[in-house]
C-alpha cells in the first residue's frame, strides 16, 4: 500500500521533468574547456523549426537575443553548438544556465539537424527510494521533501551541488569527461529541427 501511494505522488512529477525541455541547470556555461564564440558558425545560422516554434540564428544572435551577453553564451565543438541561456529559477536570486546544444551533420547534401536535451533520470532513484523508505504516514509535502532529501544523500550524478524551487538539477564543476557523458546520453531526448532558410 504504501509503495502505491509513493509511486502515485512521484510518478507525476517523473513525467512532468520529462516533459520539461531539461531538468538541468549549470552554474558556468558548459561545456567549461570551451571558450565563448565571437561569432556564430555558418553551418549554424538559418531559420529553424522546433516543435513549431521559429527559431533564427545569425551570425551574432540566436532567436533575437545577442550572443556573448549576460544572458546568452554560444561556444561550438565541432558539429555542435552549446547555446547557454541564463535562467532565473521560480523562487530563486541567482541565476543558472539552461543547455541546449544543436548538432548538424551534413553528408552528401543530407542535413540531419538535432536539437539535443540534458536531462537527469529519476527512475533509478525512485526504485531505491521506495525499497529503502518507510513512508507510512507522511503527507504528500513530507513525501516530496522526503526524496529530494534522497536524493541529496544519495546524487545520480557527483556534479549535482543542489535543487531549484521548480526541481531543477544545479550542477557545477563537469569536467570534459563528464559533459562528453551528459552530451552522450542527451541525444535520447534529442527532438528532429528543420532548416527551413
Amino acid at each position: 500500500m504504501k509503495n502505491q501511494r509513493i509511486l502515485f505522488l512521484v510518478i507525476p512529477i517523473l513525467f512532468l521533468l520529462s516533459c520539461i525541455s531539461s531538468n538541468v541547470r549549470f552554474v558556468t556555461p558548459q561545456p567549461e574547456s570551451l571558450t565563448p564564440l565571437e561569432v556564430i558558425p555558418e553551418k549554424f545560422q538559418g531559420t529553424f523549426v522546433i516543435n513549431k516554434d521559429t527559431i533564427v540564428v545569425t551570425d551574432y544572435t540566436v532567436d533575437g537575443g545577442m550572443i556573448n551577453s549576460d544572458s546568452l553564451i554560444v561556444k561550438g565543438w565541432g558539429n555542435y553548438l552549446f547555446v547557454n541561456q541564463l535562467d532565473l529559477p521560480k523562487g530563486s536570486d541567482t541565476a543558472f544556465y539552461l543547455l541546449s546544444c544543436v548538432k548538424v551533420v551534413n553528408v552528401w547534401n543530407n542535413e540531419k539537424i538535432r536539437l539535443h536535451l540534458f536531462k537527469i533520470d529519476l527512475e533509478s532513484q525512485l526504485d531505491d527510494f521506495v525499497l529503502k523508505t518507510d513512508t507510512s504516514g507522511l503527507s504528500d509535502d513530507e513525501l516530496d521533501l522526503l526524496f529530494e532529501q534522497y536524493i541529496i544523500s544519495n546524487p545520480p550524478n557527483d556534479n549535482i551541488v543542489g535543487f531549484t524551487e521548480d526541481d531543477h538539477f544545479i550542477l557545477d564543476n563537469v569536467s570534459l569527461n563528464e559533459f562528453q557523458t551528459f552530451l552522450n546520453k542527451s541525444a535520447e531526448n534529442s527532438t528532429k529541427v528543420t532548416r527551413i532558410k
